[in-house]
């Protein structure tokens, strides 16, 4: 079963985290420009055990330099570094690692169970969000000048809610957008360049009624639109989504019109296409992929595939 999956920082690669006879394997594939079609790359990585089947992988990764990049791979209590070869996109692991959250709290590791990761990397400030419900807080770890985690940097900002459950970055302003599954709020933070600590702005957390148990998030390449997709819904769409103010990134007060689908349910997974800005979101409960205008939640195109979980876009 294929839980997560990522493109590599430049578009060129595309990674998956698989589930298979109780351990997490990573695959990759090279994405053809012209057709999409994608080429299995020839890496051999040592698989993952899984120590809780209901604690699904996340995935992240960053461009440190114009030949440099890494991924990162949460599963349960550890993260899992790895180079990325920019010629061919293997993978290697990065010495040291996983890096666990053990290794600093003792006896008693936090299990980090958030769906996504986000990296800040501007500004000569390299940090990693990990929306740890475990805790109710947002965790940061400094990046080095060779990809590997650092301790978590002290006083992580508090969440909202209970539950964060995942994150996002602003493409260009110094913004980070989490939401919590439990309270159903949208946080909005601004990010200090230097450190990378948080300051809640928007006078705190959005209450978000339209949509329950909140799945995932998204914000467009042009940083104009912010959407949020759950589980199942009160409205016909499974899913909300803001404007950004274009000098501040804070959301605007009213939610938008929900995604015109009639599919209601399953609606967990989306993505912006970075060329054309179209949204796309799978339903594993209708089967379909479709896409939408962000500006307004109509929808555009929808197509029928067998449990579509998760979806990338060929940039």
């Amino acid at each position: 079963a294929l839980l997560s999956m990522v493109y590599s920082p430049k578009a060129d690669f595309i990674y998956g985290a698989c589930f298979f006879s109780s351990n997490i394997v990573i695959d990759g594939y090279s994405v053809d420009p012209q057709t999409g079609n994608l080429a299995k790359l020839t890496f051999s990585l040592p698989n993952i055990p899984v120590i809780d089947i209901n604690v699904q992988p996340a995935m992240t990764g960053y461009q440190a330099s114009s030949a440099m990049a890494y991924l990162y791979v949460l599963l349960a209590d550890k993260i899992y570094t790895y180079i990325v070869d920019d010629q061919t996109g293997n993978l290697t692991a990065l010495s040291g690692q996983p890096f666990s959250n053990s290794d600093y709290v003792g006896t008693s590791p936090v299990l980090y169970t958030g769906r996504q990761m986000a990296v800040y990397n501007r500004a000569g400030s390299t940090i990693l969000y990990v929306a740890n419900n475990a805790t109710g807080d947002l965790t940061r770890f400094k990046i080095d000048a060779f990809g590997a985690l650092q301790v978590p940097l002290t006083s992580a900002a508090q969440t909202t809610g209970s539950n964060p459950f995942a994150v996002a970055i602003h493409p260009t302003l110094d913004v980070l957008y989490q939401i919590d599954s439990t309270s159903m709020t949208l946080s909005s933070w601004q990010i200090n360049p230097t450190d990378g600590a948080l300051t809640q702005i928007q006078g705190g957390a959005q209450a978000l009624t339209a949509v329950s148990k909140l799945e995932n998030l998204a914000v467009s390449p042009d940083g104009k639109h912010l959407w949020i997709t759950g589980v199942s819904a009160s409205i016909g769409g499974g899913g909300v989504g803001f404007s950004l103010d274009p000098n501040t990134g804070v959301p605007n007060s009213g939610a938008m019109t929900a995604l015109s689908n009639e599919d209601g349910v399953g609606l967990a997974f989306l993505q912006f296409d970075p060329l054309t800005t179209l949204l796309f979101m799978s339903s594993s409960t209708n089967n379909n992929v479709d896409a939408f205008n962000p500006s307004t939640g109509l929808l555009l195109q929808s197509a029928a595939l067998t449990s579509p979980e998760l979806i990338v876009t060929t940039p």
